[in-house]
This record gives structure tokens, C-alpha cells and sequence, in this order.
């Protein structure tokens, strides 16, 4: 990528439903993103599918209505509008219809991202601030799932995707598996 992109990244998480709007571009060491602007309400969907298991009507009526703010924040100053959601929505038993009904609201596909992306995601948002060599271990906390990356300078070794907060059954570590 040599010419710079706007793009409003738009993240259904587990406690927020968030916009951030940046311009990247391309560089010899990856892309670079700066940002132009960005927004946040708090949805708490995660309280709501720990007790109930499912997003339910009225957290769906709250989260779709702040999408629909974010997307008109998005589409009034980006080029481009990308949507994922993580640990929430892939634990809601209601979660799959109510990803296809905000996708089809919205006019834009929401992506249910995995843990395994979720962690590579957020490796590459921080891949520049990296010391380039040694070990370090990224820890990206969130509502209902926490992401461990182990890199040796900016290379992933391996990653997992942790589910927290009630219900959920934590893997062990000895299921973590280096990436060569």
C-alpha cells in the first residue's frame, strides 16, 4: 500500500462498541496508521451473555443503535468502514443471528473475528513499539476474553485467546502452541 487509506475500524467488544478512524499508508517496514479521530459508548454486552448467555432485546436495541452512530461518525469522514466483533458475540448463543441482522442494518458485513485474529490483531497494532529483539509478552486485556502473544522482536511466537469472567472454562497454557 504506497497511497494512504482512510479506514473507520469499527469494534463490537465485549464492554464497548468503539470507532477509530485513521489514514494509513505504506512504509518499508509495514503500514503506517495515524489517527484522525475516534469514539466509544459503553454496551456492556458481556455482563448481559454472562448471566443470560444471550445479547437479548434490550442490549441488542443499545448496541445496535450506538453501530449505527459509529457507522455515521465512519461513513461522514473515512473512505472505507471495517467491522469485527470478538469474544461477546462469539459466545452469545444469539450471537450468529444478530451478527447477520447488524450486517444487514448497517450495509456492511460485521466480521465475528477469532481469538487466533483478535491476538494477530492486536500484535500488528503495536508491532512498531516492539523492541525488535528479546522476548516480550503482548497482553491485550478485554471484557470477556484476554489475548497472550509471546514475540521474539517483532515475530510472533505464540498466541492464545483466553475467555474470562463467568461463564467461560480457561484453557491451560500447555495448550498454547508456539507458531514457527
Amino acid at each position: 500500500m504506497s497511497e494512504r487509506v482512510r479506514i473507520a475500524a469499527i469494534d463490537i467488544g465485549s464492554d464497548t462498541v468503539h470507532v477509530l478512524i485513521a489514514d494509513v499508508s505504506g512504509s518499508p517496514d509495514g503500514p503506517l496508521v495515524s489517527r484522525v479521530g475516534q469514539r466509544g459508548e459503553l454496551v456492556e454486552l458481556g455482563r448481559r451473555i454472562a448471566t443470560t448467555g444471550q445479547v437479548g432485546k434490550r442490549s441488542t436495541t443499545r448496541l445496535e443503535a450506538s453501530l449505527l452512530r459509529c457507522l455515521d461518525f465512519g461513513r461522514r469522514k473515512s473512505d472505507r468502514i471495517v467491522i469485527g466483533a470478538t469474544e461477546a458475540l462469539r459466545r452469545a448463543t444469539d450471537g450468529p443471528a444478530l451478527v447477520e441482522r447488524l450486517s444487514r442494518e448497517a450495509g456492511e458485513p460485521v466480521r465475528v473475528l477469532s481469538g487466533a485474529r483478535e491476538a494477530a490483531l492486536g500484535l500488528a497494532g503495536v508491532i512498531h513499539r516492539l523492541d525488535p529483539t528479546g522476548s516480550q509478552l503482548l497482553i491485550d486485556s478485554g471484557g470477556a476474553s484476554t489475548e497472550l502473544t509471546l514475540t521474539d522482536g517483532h515475530r510472533a511466537v505464540a498466541s492464545a485467546s483466553l475467555p474470562s469472567g463467568p461463564p467461560c472454562s480457561v484453557p491451560s497454557f500447555a495448550a498454547i502452541r508456539p507458531r514457527l
